[in-house]
């Protein structure tokens, strides 16, 4: 199964409803909603009108943490980068962060590595709809919220398709500067940043205190930790064991 045949699996009107609660239209804003599922659902049309790309790619539904809301994440990986892949030993045996002492958390945070997931707010739409999505997780996380999920990432940067081409290639300029940037001697290169200090003081706020550094520390590691947590057992359930794998069969 690919994006395009889990968007077809659902009403277009559905399907357009639940993106417009996800991004914030009110389900009492009246007229203003009607005009808004009107037309997110002739987008899910259009995008269903188009032939899908396969670059062996699956994007699977992740809830991660963010502050204190836990959002549904849709992730993309390489398949390639799958084959084979086994939970970190730690992480694998690991139920829950609770208990941890902080020293563990914030080391466990540095220090575990999983598969990188790949944002597609720029990608071609087509090969977004080629993607593979795994029945499980869609089971798991719920067809609608997955599919508004995709779509937000999708739309991140407009509705067409020039102007995400557009942004593309501002993002590839800027990337080739940064590289240029980073070809430069050191003392050239730090004439491009501004340091934080002069960032605080500008924007009027006091430099944190070495213990408003701490707390952020461990928030952070906690919230990292939580997610990478998150994103193993997914991982875990979309690979399988051994030969069963979910990556060997496809």
């Amino acid at each position: 199964m690919n994006v395009k045949d889990l968007m077809m699996d659902r009403p277009a009107e559905k399907i357009a409803s639940a993106f417009a609660e996800r991004i914030g239209v009110d389900a009492q804003s009246g007229q203003n909603r009607e005009k808004a599922v009107d037309f997110m659902g002739k987008f899910v049309r259009k995008l269903l009108r188009m032939e899908p790309v396969d670059t062996g790619r699956v994007i699977l539904g992740i809830s991660r943490i963010h502050g204190d809301e836990v959002c549904l994440e849709p992730c993309l990986y390489r398949k390639e980068d799958l084959r084979g892949w086994e939970a970190p030993g730690e992480l694998a045996g690991l139920e829950g962060i609770e208990g941890l002492a902080e020293e563990e958390i914030q080391r466990l945070a540095q220090e575990t590595r999983l598969p990188d997931a790949y944002g597609f707010e720029l990608s071609p739409w087509e090969e977004v709809l080629g993607c593979e999505v795994d029945p499980d997780n869609v089971q798991e996380v719920g067809a609608d919220a997955l599919c508004t999920g995709i779509l937000q990432e999708m739309t991140f940067f407009g509705f067409d398709e020039e102007t995400v081409e557009k942004k593309r290639q501002e993002l590839t300029d800027s990337l080739q500067v940064a590289e240029e940037i980073r070809k430069l001697p050191k003392e050239e290169q730090e004439k491009y940043y501004i340091p934080a200090e002069e960032v605080f003081a500008e924007l009027g706020l006091p430099e944190p205190t070495e213990e408003e550094e701490a707390e952020t520390r461990r928030k952070i590691s906690r919230e990292v930790l939580g997610n990478l947590l998150r994103t193993c057992r997914a991982l875990r359930k979309y690979v399988g064991p051994g030969e069963n794998s979910a990556c060997n069969l496809r």
